[in-house]
């Protein structure tokens, strides 16, 4: 650009300096600013819009709180922004960027509103022969905030909210079990605040009918096509499921033999659920700076329909119907419960008919001579009644169960379910008998148990910890010891710093102790990109022994990758190997949703195992049931019923314990109880057992902490 003039004696002068020009206006807009309420107002994220690709940072102002975000591709996004601090009310959320010295700017409006709906149940009466099959709980609730979700024990129907009250009329639920029922009734607002209400009431009269379809809560983790489980190279998937939502990481290969991913994300409706897979590319390859990738297309539709925890069916674009199953890598033979080298320590819940849990206990499950050699047991100073040669056995103590429980099992024949049947021992009923049907999947068993004429409860179980014995010197000597929280929890982890709301890198991740292999083994498959943008993967698979007795063996892993396998629609072909990406080094795991790796070409970086379901950075995640476990006298065993205290705090009502959102080491909870209890901090594990601590040492009391009810009193953890 070039300014002159020139006066009345011709004499000239100019100036000139050099700009640019865009082919298209520079702009900032926001496109999405989600509501805030009280479960995101602490780390609020989601808000998104487009920006230019010439100019810097976008700085977002949140009402009057202020961040940065980067401009990608002719995008923003920011996450994890604490924005508690807003009055309730209009909040304009406001984009701005610097293009060629110009600063343009976006804005739109979004609302906080962190209060929750009030919400009563007024009228529950007895369910009984009269009234069973046209059972009308009623209540009040807010009016202008939605409708009204009301559960007699698993029997749900929506409402309406008029005036100021809600009624459920004519509910089916002879089909019950007699005894103690849980009618809640909750309603979210237009924000995401909910709240609910809930009362216990008596049915006295037999069950009638049936149930409705129950959600089988499928294992997470890696599955296969049963028919193309053949020891070699194939195509799998990575399986999560959070609160009724599936999401799937597929790796397998294209048309060309290149390897590649894809991706599935959708909502089951009576076990099954029908889902677009998507294939991505541009994003971060090994040794890379942070890129983001983006959705390239899709294929078509997989159709997925679990038929127990462990099994079901997948059809992919172009192919038929195909059976499915966990990936159990173990080999435990048919008939043998679990590794006979070890005795497996595992936390037990208990149900009532309302898939609520009533009691807690630690088992510790292995061969009769492994058993009677453990520690729990010697302390215990109980006669043990079973012949070393008996194949499986329990021993079942503490937590909230009086006493013990001594049982031998035999398997059942099919299913890997065993029938056990003994007594307990010392403290209340002792002496009367004990039934338990047990089925292993891989770190979870269900099944059942029953004591004396009582009705059958549910039971559930995880394995938190592992050890073997030996007879030197007519002593019990430890040869091995795998500690609570050696084995990450199965399922789909990220990168932590990469977790941004956009496509990228995915992982999934499997420990288990083949019974023909000295160590425990490691499989993890990589979902990332080629240094041209296309999607990949890349396999390790290797000894990950987390030990404590002896030292640990957990040595770095080739990352490597295959080609040639099955596309979608193709023939039957078995992959080959392609390339060795290097060294997958620094792998440990602090906790079982916490870890560490370093990739080929990188430095080591946090991962995490990926909570889609919940927010785990807000204490209204705990919402629900927790069983805490404990081995020590630090802290009682006990169960939780967490609800909404404030917007930063949930609290159990019968033990007083308050819990906040709080960091400190790999814990991300921490709890206070009343004047004199214990504090504990516990990192979140809301699919699977995890670790605790009881105060803040280093070298503090462990516990064991498991989520076992979301907050509307739906089981997320194992059974059918």
């Amino acid at each position: 650009m070039t300014a002159m003039q020139t006066d009345a004696a011709g004499n000239t002068g100019s100036a000139s300096r050099a700009t640019s020009k865009e082919s298209t206006a520079a702009v900032v807009t926001v496109v999405v600013a989600p509501r805030v309420n009280s479960g995101n107002q602490a780390s609020y994220g989601g808000v998104s819009g487009a920006c230019s690709a010439s100019g810097g940072a976008v700085t977002v102002a949140i009402g009057s709180v202020n961040s940065t975000a980067a401009c990608n591709a002719g995008t923003w996004v920011t996450s994890g922004v604490d924005v508690r601090s807003l009055p309730e009310g209009t909040v304009v959320v406001k984009a701005s960027q610097t293009v060629a010295g110009t600063v343009i700017s976006g804005s739109l409006n979004t609302v906080k509103d962190t209060t929750a709906p009030a919400v009563s149940i007024s009228t529950a009466p007895t369910i009984d022969t009269s009234n069973q099959n046209a059972y009308s709980p009623s209540g009040t609730c807010t009016t202008g905030d939605g409708l009204v979700t009301v559960s007699v024990g698993v029997i749900k129907v929506t409402v309406a909210c008029v005036n100021g009250t809600w009624t459920a009329p004519g509910m089916q639920v002879g089909a019950l079990p007699k005894g103690s029922v849980t009618v809640t009734a909750s309603q979210t607002d237009d924000a995401g605040n909910t709240g609910s209400s809930t009362r216990e009431v008596n049915k006295t009269s037999d069950p009638s009918g049936e149930l409705p379809t129950t959600l089988i809560a499928a294992q997470s983790g890696t599955w296969i096509i049963s028919d193309e489980l053949n020891g070699e190279p194939g195509r799998g998937m990575g399986i999560d499921i959070q609160d009724g939502v599936l999401f799937m990481q597929v790796y397998n290969y294209r048309q060309s033999g290149a390897p590649t991913f894809h991706t599935a994300l959708g909502t089951l409706h009576d076990n099954t659920v029908t889902a677009p897979l998507y294939f991505y590319e541009g994003g971060r390859f090994f040794g890379s700076e942070q890129r983001d990738g983006h959705e390239a297309g899709s294929p078509g539709n997989v159709v997925i329909t679990f038929t127990s925890r462990s099994r079901g069916t997948i059809q992919f674009p172009g192919e038929p119907v195909k059976a499915m199953q966990r990936y159990d890598y173990e080999g435990t033979p048919a008939g043998v419960f679990s590794d006979p080298a070890f005795v497996d320590r595992w936390a037990m819940v208990e149900f009532n008919s309302n898939n609520q849990p009533v009691r807690s206990w630690w088992a510790d499950i292995g061969s009769s001579e492994q058993v009677a050699m453990s520690e729990a047991l010697t302390t215990a100073a109980i006669t043990w009644p079973y012949p070393p040669t008996a194949a499986t056995t329990v021993h079942g103590f503490g937590g909230t169960l009086s006493g013990h429980v001594l049982a031998q099992c035999s398997y059942g024949g099919s299913g890997l379910v065993f029938n056990c049947a003994g007594n307990r021992a010392g403290g209340a009923g002792s002496g009367g008998t004990v039934a338990l049907t047990l089925q292993r999947g891989v770190d979870q068993l269900s099944g059942t148990v029953r004591e004396g004429g009582d009705e059958a409860r549910r039971l559930v179980g995880f394995r938190v910890a592992r050890a073997a014995y030996t007879r030197q010197n007519n002593q019990n000597v430890r040869t091995s010891y795998y500690a609570p929280g050696y084995a990450p929890e199965s399922g789909t982890w990220v990168v932590s710093s990469e977790l941004r709301g956009l496509p990228g890198r995915g992982i999934s991740i499997e420990l288990q102790k083949p019974t023909n292999a000295e160590d425990h083994m490691l499989f993890m498959s990589v979902y990332n990109y080629e240094s041209d943008g296309q999607a990949t993967f890349h396999s390790l698979l290797g000894a990950h022994d987390a030990s404590t007795t002896p030292e640990p063996n957990t040595p770095d892993l080739p990352t490597v990758q295959y080609q040639g396998g099955r596309y979608f629609g193709g023939p039957a072909a078995v992959a080959r190997f392609k390339a060795d990406a290097g060294l997958t080094k620094s792998i440990h795991f602090s906790a079982p949703s916490v870890g560490t790796v370093a990739f080929p070409g990188e430095q080591p970086v946090q991962i995490e195992r990926f909570y889609y379901g919940v927010n785990k950075g807000s204490a209204q995640s705990l919402r629900g049931s927790w069983v805490l476990l404990s081995a020590s006298t630090a802290i009682p065993s006990r169960i939780f019923r967490f609800q909404t205290r404030d917007a930063n705090s949930v609290i159990d009502t019968a033990s007083g314990y308050v819990c906040v959102a709080e960091v400190l080491r790999q814990y991300n909870f921490r709890c206070t109880g009343p004047a004199g209890a214990p504090a504990f901090r516990f990192v979140a594990g809301f699919y699977g057992a995890s670790t605790g601590i009881v105060g803040d040492a280093e070298d503090a009391p462990v516990i064991t902490v498991v989520r076992v009810t979301d907050t509307n009193g739906e089981m997320v953890q194992a059974g059918d």
